[in-house]
């Protein structure tokens, strides 16, 4: 697995290049991702190491997959991706872990990852932008999705698949923790509009 350093100078590496890619000034960055510029600045830098949330802004207003800031090196036309490549990007108070196993873009940016859940930890997340998808398929144990005001569990061998457009959080239902793999599957963004900046203030970025 790449040191905390590594992957700290691959997301400055990647952020930089994304947002020069689209001709994106900081501020104009710093609009559509609600991430404010100094932040990006300290992150362009290498000077800070973002949190999952921060990175999932800043992919969603660049309509790239979160793998594509924290890839560490992507140049082969095939890739098998071994375990020591992979990016642990949360870690919980009780030992839960998840990590970002690969990415893609196609119609629009796709993610795998893997979580640990154990019981006690839970992860908040933020709306994604619209038209996002996210598919749970339980490995072990018993998950707990809470999606807006609704709950909903899962066991070994079932999936979830709903839409990731409102706040949800993710937890073990039991002892046993759960152990599953996600993907998420982002809506692609007209080529037009890919570039506009957003209104609205932040969003909430944190997980408990």
């Amino acid at each position: 697995m790449p040191s905390t350093q590594e992957v700290q100078q691959a997301i400055a590496r990647n952020l930089r290049q994304l947002r020069q890619r689209r001709d994106l000034s900081l501020d104009e960055l710093a609009i559509r991702s609600s991430v404010s510029r100094a932040m990006i600045v300290q992150i362009e830098q290498a000077r800070t190491n973002p949190s999952i949330n921060t990175l999932c802004l800043l992919a969603d207003a660049l309509n790239e997959p979160v793998h594509a800031l924290v890839s560490v090196e992507d140049t082969s036309p095939v890739r098998v991706i071994g375990e020591d490549e992979t990016v642990e990007l949360w870690q919980g108070k009780r030992g839960s872990t998840a990590r970002v196993l690969a990415g893609a873009g196609s119609s629009g940016p796709v993610e795998l990852w893997e979580w640990q859940l154990k019981l006690g930890d839970a992860y908040s997340a933020p709306a994604h932008s619209p038209g996002t998808r996210e598919m749970l398929f339980v490995i072990s144990g018993e998950l707990r999705l809470e999606l807006g005001e609704r709950e909903y569990t899962a066991k070994a061998g079932q999936t979830l698949l709903f839409h990731a457009d409102e706040p949800h959080r993710y937890a073990a239902a039991n002892r046993g923790g759960a152990r599953l793999l996600m993907v998420v599957l982002e809506a692609a963004v007209p080529a037009m509009t890919a570039l506009r900046p957003r209104r609205g203030g932040p969003r909430a970025a944190d997980a408990s």
